[in-house]
């Protein structure tokens, strides 16, 4: 992955007293994101501000995949190792 210079949402809300519009912008940016991921069939499961990067222009990018799970054909999520078969 690319180096993300403006750091991550913890920082940036941690840093600054974010105004409407920015978290208009960043709101819609992580629907996006999202969006993004489902359209290919996954689920992030881990979404939280340190996992929501800034690239050097302020746009967001999601990060962390490690437990996203493939949804089925009728958009579900099922771990095979919590149900009895």
């Amino acid at each position: 992955m690319e180096f993300m210079p403006g750091g991550d949402l913890v920082t940036l809300t941690n840093n600054y007293d974010i105004p409407k519009e920015w978290a208009q912008f960043y709101t819609a940016e992580v629907v996006l994101a999202l969006d993004a991921i489902h359209s290919l069939g996954f689920i992030h499961r881990d979404i939280k501000p340190d996992n929501l990067l800034l690239d050097r222009n302020g746009h967001l990018k999601l990060t962390d995949f490690g437990t996203c799970m493939k949804m089925d054909s009728t958009g579900m999520v099922r771990c095979d190792c919590c149900w009895d078969t």
